[in-house]
């Protein structure tokens, strides 16, 4: 028998080549996947099958190269411009209504503290304030309120404060009281009669 070297002895024969069904989506569906191609934002670099479930939360392709875009040119001014109308209608509100308020209220507070003033002479008392731009006096005599009288003197600023003097102005031995405003000189005087009261004309043409 002649000896063979094993390099030339025959091989085994070949197996026959099968041919590899072609995967569709249908088989894989019952296993809950689907095939990436028939996915929404499909990349055909993409060689893979997804379940179902990660389908849904399957997210578009990233754009994070992609060009921010341009802010609107309105988008800065709009701020602005809002908080400086706001500002305006508050300043507006402000010296229109809050200090004017607060003005009358201090007023009212405080009218009594200076512009009110008292004085009492012969068994008289007075008193006098600015009431409308003039000088306004109450006579109210002692005991008979219901002989009170009511003198309407000389111009004068709202903020004046009413002053009192008594003299005889017509050196008739009666009493006079004149009146004016703290800082001006005293013009007006209300002249003492007879028969306890006073006016604005001197005795002697009080009929």
């Amino acid at each position: 028998m002649t000896y063979r070297p094993v390099r030339e002895l025959p091989g085994p024969p070949p197996r026959p080549h099968k041919k590899k069904p072609k995967l569709t989506s249908a088989q894989f569906a019952t296993n809950g996947y689907v095939l990436v191609e028939d996915a929404p934002s499909y990349d055909p670099r993409q060689v893979q099958f997804m379940k179902k479930k990660d389908l849904q939360r399957h997210e578009p392709p990233r754009t994070e190269d992609a060009p921010e875009p341009a802010p609107r040119k309105g988008g800065v001014l709009l701020p602005i411009g809002g908080g400086l109308f706001i500002g305006l209608l508050l300043l507006m509100f402000t010296i229109n209504v809050l200090l004017p308020f607060w003005n009358g209220l201090q007023t009212q507070w405080h009218f009594g503290d200076s512009h009110i003033a008292q004085y009492d002479q012969s068994g008289h008392y007075f008193v006098g304030e600015v009431y409308r731009g003039f000088v306004t006096v109450y006579d109210i005599p002692e005991g008979h309120p219901e002989k009170a009288q009511t003198f309407m003197l000389q111009s004068a600023t709202d903020n004046a404060v009413v002053v009192f003097e008594t003299r005889d102005v017509n050196s008739d031995g009666i009493p006079d009281v004149t009146v004016g405003t703290e800082g001006s000189p005293i013009g007006v005087t209300l002249y003492g009669t007879k028969d306890d009261r006073f006016s604005k004309q001197p005795p002697e043409v009080t009929k």
